[in-house]
C-alpha cells in the first residue's frame, strides 16, 4: 500500500515514505508497483533509493508478460531466492501471480 501511494505522485502515505530513515542498512519494501513500464519515474526512483531487484513476470495471469510485483531487500544479498508462484489457486485468487521470496536474515548485519 504504501509503495503503491508513491506511484499515484508521492502524495499521502507516500510522502512518509520519503521521510524514512534511508540510512538504516536493512529494509524490506514489497508491493504491487503496477508500473507497466521498466523505464518509468516511480521505478526509477524506487531503484535509486533500494537498488534494483530482480524481477518476475506476475501480471496477468492467464499471460503473465509485465514484472508489475517487487521486493525489494537491503543488504540485496540478504534476498536468497525470489520465484513466481503459479498455479490454479493463484491464477483464481487475482489478476497477479504471488512473489515467493527467501530472505536470509543472518546475511543481514
Amino acid at each position: 500500500m504504501m509503495l503503491e501511494a508513491i506511484v499515484k505522485g508521492l502524495s499521502g502515505l507516500g510522502a512518509g515514505f520519503m521521510h524514512l530513515h534511508w540510512s538504516n542498512p536493512v529494509m524490506i519494501a514489497l508491493g504491487d508497483i503496477n508500473e507497466w513500464l521498466p523505464i518509468g519515474r516511480p521505478l526509477r526512483w524506487l531503484h535509486g533509493l533500494l537498488g534494483a531487484p530482480p524481477s518476475q513476470r506476475t501480471f496477468p495471469t492467464w499471460l503473465p508478460l509485465l514484472a508489475l510485483d517487487r521486493v525489494w531487500v537491503r543488504p540485496r544479498s540478504s534476498l536468497a531466492d525470489l520465484r513466481t508462484h503459479t498455479g490454479s489457486p493463484a491464477r483464481v485468487a487475482s489478476d497477479h501471480y504471488p512473489l515467493k521470496a527467501v530472505i536470509a536474515f543472518d546475511r543481514m548485519h
